[in-house]
C-alpha cells in the first residue's frame, strides 16, 4: 500500500491501533488479542470470520489458549490493501464490544 493511500486511511492504520506491519516475503498486518473467557474468544473469531467473509477476504487465524492472532494480507497482491486496514479497525471494534456483552 502507498504511502498515498495509508494517509487516507490514517484514522485505522496500524500504528494507530496496535496492529504490527510485518515485512516478510510479503507485507502483512499482525496482532495478537488476549481474552479472559473462552466465550469471549469464540464470540470474536466467530464475528471477525463472518465480517471477512462477508467481504470475500480470509485472514489467518489462530487460537492458543486465550490468545488470537490474526494475520491479514490480500493474496491476490500479496500485500496489505484498503480492505486490511478495514478489517483491522473492525476486528478492533469487534475486541472492543466484547466488554459490553
Amino acid at each position: 500500500l502507498d504511502d498515498y493511500n495509508r494517509e487516507s486511511f490514517l484514522p485505522i492504520t496500524p500504528e494507530t491501533s496496535s496492529w504490527e506491519t510485518i515485512q516478510d516475503d510479503h507485507e502483512y498486518l499482525q496482532k495478537t488479542y488476549v481474552f479472559k473467557s473462552d466465550r469471549h474468544l469464540i464470540y470474536f473469531v466467530n464475528q471477525a470470520l463472518k465480517e471477512s467473509f462477508s467481504k470475500n477476504h480470509h485472514p489467518t487465524i489462530t487460537i492458543n489458549q486465550n490468545n488470537v492472532e490474526v494475520i491479514l494480507f490480500t493474496h491476490d497482491v500479496n500485500s496489505v490493501t484498503e480492505l486490511d486496514l478495514l478489517l483491522s479497525k473492525t476486528f478492533d471494534e469487534i475486541y472492543e464490544d466484547i466488554f459490553y456483552i
